[in-house]
């Protein structure tokens, strides 16, 4: 996996990766992740 961005506001954080090996071609996706009392309680991911 090859973070290429990453935003964060409030309780989110949203990246912007490559994921290698998962397919013939590399795949784009953005994950969204939601963070409370310093730990992810919640993944969303977006192909």
């Amino acid at each position: 996996m090859e973070i290429v961005g990453r935003l964060a506001e409030g309780d989110w954080v949203v990246d912007h990766e490559i994921a290698h090996g998962v397919a013939e071609q590399p795949v784009r996706v953005l994950v969204a992740y939601r963070v409370r009392d310093g730990l992810i309680d919640l993944v969303r991911f977006l192909a």
